[in-house]
C-alpha cells in the first residue's frame, strides 16, 4: 500500500505488508495528521527535538497488531533535516501518552523517506534533535582495518581443563557411555 498521488503531503508514503502478516479480509488505512499527537517531554525540547515530519497514521479494521513486523516508510521534509542531522522515527502511545522509538531500517536522503518496522497500529513522526547532530554512520563494510593479526601465528591454544569430575574436558569421549544408573545422561 502507498501514497501516489503527487498532491499529497505524505507521497512516497508506504506499509509493505506479507500475506501472513494479516488475519484475513481486512482494510488497512494509511493517512496523515498536522502537528504532533502530543507534545514532546522536556528532555527532548532541551535537545532541540522538533518534527521533521507529518504524523503517519496507521489504520485498520480487525485486530489491533500486524501478525509479523510490516515495512513503513514515511516521507520527511528534506528541507528540516540539516547535512549532520540523524532523524529519529517515534510512535506515540495514547494510553501512556508517550514517545517510543522504533528501529530504523534505511534513510533515503535523496528522497526524503525514512524506512522502519513495526507490528501495530499507531500514530508515527520523525523528529530530530538539534543538539545531537552527528552523520549517519557508514556501512559496516567501510570499516577494513588490518591489524596484522594473524591467528595461525599470534594465536595460542586455549586447552579445556574440563572439572573435577572429568579432568580434561573429555568424559564422554573416555567412557563412550550415556547411562549412569536410573538417569540418561546423553542423548544420541
Amino acid at each position: 500500500m502507498a501514497v501516489k498521488s503527487a498532491s499529497s503531503p505524505i507521497l512516497g508514503a508506504k506499509v509493505e505488508v506479507s500475506a501472513d502478516s494479516l488475519d484475513g479480509a481486512e482494510r488497512l488505512g494509511i493517512s496523515y495528521e498536522e502537528g504532533l499527537p502530543g507534545p514532546l517531554n522536556a528532555d527532548a525540547l532541551a535537545l532541540g527535538g522538533r518534527a521533521i515530519s507529518k504524523t503517519l497514521v496507521l489504520t485498520r479494521t480487525g485486530s489491533a497488531d500486524f501478525g509479523q513486523a510490516v515495512a513503513v516508510t514515511l516521507p520527511y521534509d528534506k528541507a528540516a533535516l540539516p547535512a549532520d542531522g540523524v532523524p529519529i522515527v517515534v510512535h506515540w502511545d495514547d494510553a501512556s501518552k508517550r514517545y517510543s522509538p522504533v528501529t530504523i531500517r534505511k534513510i533515503d536522503r535523496a528522497a526524503g523517506t525514512i524506512t522502519f518496522m513495526t507490528a501495530h497500529f499507531s500514530k508515527y513522526v520523525a523528529i530530530i534533535l538539534d543538539k545531537l547532530a552527528g552523520a549517519t554512520p557508514p556501512p559496516a563494510t567501510s570499516f577494513s582495518t588490518d591489524t596484522g593479526f594473524d591467528p595461525s601465528v599470534d594465536g595460542f591454544f586455549d586447552r579445556n581443563f574440563g572439572s573435577y569430575d572429568s579432568p580434561g574436558g573429555l568424559w564422554y569421549l573416555q567412557h563412550q557411555e550415556c547411562d549412569l544408573g536410573l538417569v540418561r545422561v546423553c542423548q544420541l
